[in-house]
């Protein structure tokens, strides 16, 4: 098969549209792909996130087995140990004037 000159002139640039074509999906997909850079993005914000709740997390567990760690014992603190009591059962002396407070919880749940 015998091509002229126009013909390969044809092939030349329908395969470097081609070629232009592939290269543009590619950079397409590693920019805006579900593995390109914006996900990427995302994603380390989201790490980052949960990272920075699981530091919360973690004093929060520390304050409470400190808490824990005051109750224990025979050096367990008695003025915590009462606070707790009372505040768990409801109890109060006999010369404290209550005043009630909603919860955080029913405020979150919008009673």
């Amino acid at each position: 098969m015998i091509m002229n000159k126009n013909t390969k002139y044809i092939v030349n640039v329908v395969l470097s549209v081609l070629g232009v074509f592939i290269v543009l999906y590619f950079l397409y997909t590693a920019i805006q792909g579900e593995r390109g850079f914006f996900e990427l993005k995302r994603l380390k914000a989201e790490v980052a996130e949960a990272e920075e709740n699981l530091a919360r997390l973690r004093e929060e567990k520390q304050g409470l087995e400190h808490k824990i760690d005051l109750m224990k014992g025979e050096n367990a603190d008695e003025d915590l140990l009462e606070e707790e009591a009372r505040r768990l059962l409801n109890f109060s002396k006999p010369n404290e004037v209550i005043i009630l407070t909603p919860d955080a919880d029913n405020e979150e749940l919008g009673n």
